[in-house]
């Protein structure tokens, strides 16, 4: 976890210190900000100032949910429950040992001296002897000592005493009469029994009524002796009496601090009772008289509706926080296919807002009471998805599409059929961007819309219970919002094309067309030119189609990257020269080199966007132009002389290729040129020839911002042969027709 945690916080150091990272993540915490606000805005509500009895100028709706505490009632429910805590008493239960001992030790004396003296012994002595050998605390008068030598069985005083001691002992002993010093209106105690030397402690159950004091005890000792020696003399009665009486001392002391805590723990347990304000009813309409429940209902609104909910806030921000960081951590690897350049960001946090701000105003603005189901139809869901998807990639349209289906769900609460209409219309947007070709292909993708939605809606209405009626209008805006939805979408594109500069889909589509003016002249003025760059774009579309890139940009490249060519075509030879050119190797060479940047000053003057001038920038590299190298080298060595040659001079300006794309135009251009010079061509020659050529530019570093892979390259490799081998496999040689009218005459005379 600890690494986790490291690793997740040097991804985000990284994002910020480089450009299109940083940009993306400083949009993504834009994002969260924004739509904690809106999220967080639905918590707050005007506050209403009345009375009792006032006449209310307005209809008072509840805005949302409120779950609210009833206070009187939890205050009732806290009260029960604190009044089942005992009031908790500590018994010291040593004392009642200690008493009983003291009287067993006194009785066994008495028992000793009768034996030693007999029963008819001299009184005085024996209570002399008793006196002598008692402690001072178990010294009592001559009459009491008399009374129990003289009793015929003093054991069963003894067992009289000891039962009253502890009955007394057993009901508690207090000091002072309790005097509630908690003020707590509750009867039921209980006794926590303490054992000296050790922590064990006992509780037990026991009834306030029945405790005694040291003054009732005063006051009501005699009768409970009295109840429990009728059977005994005059002299013996009193002797229990002043024995038990000298025994007894307080054994009970009542705990305030243990009766508190335990009241505030079974309040603490006390669920509050609570009542619920359901979204949309109306608390007292216009024109009615504020009730004593309305403005209970009031008070709990403007509670709410006063205060901002931090806690709400903060949660919702910082599961934002979490879960995208989560998804940018584990996606991190496939960033530069998610965001391909810096405009990306930046475009799709301009229409996560703009989605955000237009939620926020409908939600704000119209009650959709009853029917989530309209709530989600009317929001540009399907714009903001298939936006994204056509202009840059699924996987990133997916990503944006997580985002709007949480933010539409929380704002309306969890519901399901909210949900279900999301989730419904993201999958369908991001599969219709499959099948866009041309334009009119968004008008068949809004009926399908509005159809699949409409059978969504209708099985949503048939378990909702809906009303027909119901159902209807919800199926008609289905079909409304399907239609809308892809028109904007359409409407929309030319004006991102022109604020970012951005190559969609139908612009590449566009640009296609080989009837424009430049492929015509290039037609006429280099036709080699013109049929290299047509097989190069079949090449290039046909391998970005088995490694996943954008075929139609590869085709589009492969149709434009040669177009430099067309002012001087007549020094290329795939144009097939009609006269010898003198020129140096090194002249030579420097006016093939130009034709890059001829092209790239031909493409912005014909208005091409940057990503097809890349192409034309790109598909040499900074290769070296071999031949012309090559030839200056001997030249240069048949003169003799000390001339230095310099490879700079032979090489491409660059840069290398950046794309895929831009890649595999690169190796097509190389390959199909290539393939023009072998001679009576097979599947193992163009295979060979095939994997040289590739192998070679990864060699030379040609490849390595291209983010192609090896498994990539084998793929392409694979396409370029399928189509070369289809150009150039063998023909049926076909018979003369003389050979065939030779035959039909042999046929015809033999038949005769």
């Amino acid at each position: 976890m600890a690494n986790f945690f490291i690793s997740f916080f040097q991804m985000l150091l990284r994002c910020i210190n480089s450009g299109k990272k940083s940009v993306s993540f400083i949009m993504l915490l834009a994002l969260i900000s924004l739509s904690t606000y809106f999220l967080s805005w639905k918590m707050v509500g005007d506050a209403y100032n009345y009375n009792l009895h006032d006449i209310a100028t307005q209809n008072i709706r509840i805005p949302w949910d409120i779950v609210y505490e009833i206070k009187t009632e939890s205050d009732k429910e806290k009260k029960i429950a604190e009044l089942s805590v005992p009031l908790v008493f500590d018994m010291e239960r040593n004392i009642l040992n200690e008493k009983i001992s003291n009287i067993n030790f006194l009785f066994n004396h008495i028992t000793n001296v009768i034996n030693e003296n007999g029963t008819d012994g001299n009184r005085q002595v024996m209570i002399n002897q008793l006196n002598n050998r008692l402690p001072e605390y178990l010294n009592y008068n001559s009459r009491i000592l008399n009374s129990l030598l003289s009793y015929s069985n003093p054991d069963a005083i003894r067992k009289t005493i000891n039962s009253i001691l502890t009955e007394i002992y057993s009901k508690g002993i207090l000091e002072t009469r309790y005097d509630n010093p908690l003020n707590i209106d509750n009867t039921n105690s209980v006794f926590r029994i303490n054992y000296s030397n050790s922590d064990k402690t006992d509780e037990l159950i026991a009834e306030l009524e029945e405790i005694n004091s040291m003054e009732d005890l005063k006051n009501s000792l005699n009768g409970i002796c009295a109840r429990s020696t009728t059977s005994y003399p005059d002299d013996q009665k009193w002797s229990v009496y002043i024995i038990v009486k000298s025994m007894i001392k307080p054994n009970l002391v009542f705990n305030p601090e243990v009766t508190k805590k335990r009241i505030q723990e079974i309040s603490k347990t006390v669920k509050p009772v609570r009542g619920l304000l359901k979204k949309g009813n109306i608390v007292v309409r216009e024109g009615d008289a504020v009730t004593e429940e309305a403005l209970e209902k009031i008070q709990v609104l403007n509670k709410y509706s006063s205060q901002v909910h931090l806690n709400y806030i903060l949660g919702i921000f910082l599961f934002q926080i979490i879960f995208f960081g989560v998804i940018i951590f584990f996606i991190r690897d496939y960033f530069h296919v998610l965001i391909p350049d810096i405009n990306a960001p930046v475009i799709a946090g301009i229409l996560l807002a703009l989605f955000f701000i237009f939620t926020y105003l409908i939600f704000k603005s119209f009650s959709f009471e009853g029917s989530n189901i309209i709530f989600s139809l009317c929001l540009p869901i399907p714009f903001v998805v298939m936006t994204i998807a056509i202009i840059y990639n699924q996987r990133l349209a997916i990503l944006i599409s997580v985002y709007i289906i949480f933010y539409t769900n929380t704002l309306n609460s969890g519901d399901y059929a909210s949900l279900a209409i999301s989730i419904n219309i993201v999958f369908i947007s991001i599969f219709a961007t499959r099948s866009l070709e041309k334009r009119t292909d968004f008008l068949k993708m809004g009926f399908i819309f509005g159809f699949i939605n409409s059978l969504l809606v209708y099985g949503i209405g048939l378990m909702d219970e809906y009303t027909y009626n119901d159902i209807i209008r919800n199926i008609q805006l289905a079909f409304v919002s399907g239609l809308t939805n892809t028109i904007a979408v359409m409407a929309f594109f030319p004006v991102l094309e022109f604020l970012f500069g951005l190559t969609t889909k139908f612009k590449l589509l566009e640009l296609t067309d080989l009837n424009a003016s430049i492929f015509r002249e290039m037609l006429i003025s280099a036709p080699g030119t013109y049929n290299h760059s047509l097989m190069v774009a079949n090449m290039a579309e046909a391998a970005c189609k088995d490694i996943g890139a954008d075929s139609l940009l590869a085709r589009v490249g492969g149709y434009y990257h040669d177009i430099g060519k067309i002012e001087d075509s007549h020094i290329y030879i795939e144009n097939k020269a009609s006269h010898k050119i003198n020129l140096s190797p090194y002249d030579y060479s420097k006016r093939i080199i130009s034709h890059v940047e001829k092209g790239v000053e031909l493409a912005k003057k014909n208005g091409l966007p940057s990503a097809v001038i890349d192409f034309i920038k790109e598909h040499h590299g900074d290769s070296t132009m071999t031949y012309f190298y090559h030839q200056a080298l001997e030249e240069a060595h048949t003169r003799n002389k000390k001339e230095f040659v310099r490879q700079e001079d032979f090489r491409y300006p660059g840069p290398k290729a950046h794309s895929k794309e831009s890649a595999v135009v690169m190796l097509a251009d190389t390959v199909e040129a290539a393939s023009r010079s072998i001679k009576n061509p097979t599947y193992e020659k163009l295979e060979e020839m095939i994997k040289k050529l590739i192998y070679g530019k990864l060699n030379n570093s040609e490849l390595d911002y291209s983010n192609l892979t090896m498994m990539e390259l084998n793929k392409i490799q694979k396409a370029f042969l399928n189509i070369l081998n289809g150009i150039f496999h063998s023909r049926i040689e076909y018979p003369e027709q003389e050979e065939i009218e030779d035959l039909e005459n042999k046929m015809n005379e033999k038949s005769k």
